[in-house]
Order: C-alpha cells, then structure tokens, then sequence
C-alpha cells in the first residue's frame, strides 16, 4: 500500500510571552505529510538509515501497531508491518539489522533491514510487568543494548543485553521511565517521572540525582557534557556537566502560560533546537534554550517525537499519521 499526499503550508512563527521574548517574526515553510487520510495511527518514533530508507513506528494504543517504510527519502512511505500491539520506538544496530519495541514488552527483530521482522521472546521477564511498554532502545556497542519503559507513573523498567540480545537483565523502579542517553558502557542516565537517575557501572547500581518536579519525558545530548531536557508539565532542562546537575531553563508549566504537555526534544546544534508536545505544541529556540517561540499550526496535532535530519531540517511524528517538516 502506498499512498501519499503532500499539503504546503506557509506559517508565521509569532514571538512567545515568556523568558527574553523577541518581537520579531519569522516566516518559514513547512509541510505535512500524510501517508493515509484516512488513518488512526499516531506516528510515535521516525528513523532513517541514510537519504533514501528510513521507517517510522505508530499504532493505535492498546488496539493496533505498524511500521512504515521509505525509500525515496520520505517522498512517499509504504506500510511495512502490522502488529497487534502499537509500538513506540525503533532503532537499528546497522544497516540490516534493527529492533521496534512496544505495548505489552512487544520486541521485533529484523535482519534484511524490514525485508521481514521477527517477535522475539524474552527467555525470561517477570509476569506481572507483562502490559509495561517498551518505550525506548539504545545501541551502546554490537553487544549492549538497553530497553527503557514504563507506565502508570509508578513502573519503571530498564532491560539490558550485553550479549547481542541472547539474554536480558531486569531493572525495576518505583517511578515511570522515558528515555536513556549512554555515554559509554559505563555511564548514563535515565529521565523519567519525576527524577533523572544515573548509573555508572553498567546498570549494576543507580544514582537518584538532587532535582525532580516534573515528569522528564525526553532528553538530548549534544556533547558529553550539555544536554536538555523536556518535561511532559511543560518544563526544559539543561545541564552542562553530563546530568550531574540540571537547571531550569522553563519552569514546569510556564511555557505558554497555561498547562502544556511536551513529549520530546533536539537540539540541531548549541543555538537551535526544537520542542514538541500535545496539542499541536511546537516551539524553537535560536539562542541555546534561553528563549523560546511557539510556531502556530492550524491543526491541533498531538506532536510526539522529533528527528533531525540534516542542515536543520526535523520531521515531527503527530497524531492522525501526521508528518511535520520544519526547516529551523
């Protein structure tokens, strides 16, 4: 199945009431990509492996999943894989091989690079955590892989293999989880409700960090010292010492001035980045996260993952089997 339609929109990115406002518009195009008008899917994670082939993972919660594949570079995408689970995250080690993970601890494996794809079985996981998804995966070498997910604000799970995916070891936490970053083997961090949490020897033992209020849903690593955060009560974090420290850069639910919900964010580079959010939120930062402009979209889209592509180009996974490009 292949259907495609591309709709040019012209925008005006009107300048925020919060933090350093600039009075300043900025006009930009975009566009929406929609694979299927008619679709229900909510696009979660978008991959490429080069210019031409790339993948995005969606589905209708609790009902349904997909994968859709290109090869034209986005031009046009074609549904790759249908699953009974949606699945929220996909990544691959190489060219052929990648894993997509979702509801209810759903793995898939491909070795052709989508040709195929394969439900892998845990040899072992504990059953009551059967309906946690999987929300997150993370390639540190060949051999170490990490699954990071949770639910209900109170489970949280991180999965390891240091053998390639032969075996797993479980982690559980009393707090929901998001998203990881690996600096190396040893050391990374964990973003998750209400607290960043840090390990550094491999996932033996972890480090509550000093720094919690709000519900950290995504974060971004330019360097291996400065990074940010986003929370899902509105919030952007920064730190500058590897997520040793953290400052607030928006406090939680002070965005906009009213109650916003965001789901992910990247930096293109020290200046610019970009962050997304239910609701059709979306805002950019042009001076390193000081401040921030709300871009306004017609359609009130939930917006919930973010890829950059390359030269500022990102797409914006949505709701409704949406794709927003934005050049920033």
């Amino acid at each position: 199945m292949r259907l495609h339609i591309k709709i040019w929109f012209q925008f005006i990115l009107f300048s925020a009431v919060f933090l350093s406002c600039s009075k300043e518009k900025i006009d930009l195009n975009y566009t929406v990509e929609i694979i299927s008008p008619s679709t229900e899917v909510n696009f979660q994670q978008l991959l490429f492996l080069n210019k031409h082939i790339g993948f995005i993972v969606g589905g209708q919660g609790g009902e349904s999943g997909s994968i859709y594949k290109t090869i034209d570079g986005g031009k046009s995408w074609e549904l790759n894989l249908n699953t009974d689970k949606s699945l929220y995250a996909i990544n691959f080690l190489n060219d052929s091989v990648g894993y997509a993970c979702g509801e209810n601890l759903i793995v898939l494996k491909t070795y052709d690079q989508g040709g195929s794809w394969e439900d892998y079985q845990f040899p072992y996981y504990p059953g009551y955590l059967y309906q946690v998804p999987l929300k997150k995966i993370e390639f540190v070498d060949e051999k170490i892989i990490y699954l990071t997910g949770g639910m209900y604000f109170d489970r949280g799970l991180l999965v390891k293999s240091s053998n390639g995916g032969t075996w797993w070891d479980w982690d559980f936490f009393d707090y929901e989880l998001s998203s990881s970053h690996f600096f190396s083997p040893d050391y990374g961090i964990l973003s998750g409700y209400g607290h960043f949490t840090v390990t550094r020897d491999g996932a033996d033992s972890f480090e509550v960090m000093d720094f919690n209020g709000d519900f950290f849903t995504a974060i971004y690593f330019l360097d291996e010292e400065v990074g940010f955060a986003s929370g899902y009560d509105g919030g952007i974090y920064k730190t500058t010492t590897a997520g040793n420290n953290w400052e607030v850069l928006i406090k939680s639910n002070s965005l906009l001035k009213q109650r916003v919900h965001l789901n992910d964010l990247c930096m293109v580079n020290s200046d610019k980045g970009i962050v997304v959010g239910n609701n059709g939120i979306i805002c950019m930062t042009y001076d390193g996260g000081n401040s921030w402009k709300k871009l306004n979209i017609e359609e009130k889209l939930d917006c919930y993952s973010i890829y950059h592509v390359e030269n500022g180009e990102v797409l914006i996974t949505c709701s409704e089997g949406r794709i927003i490009k934005i050049n920033i």
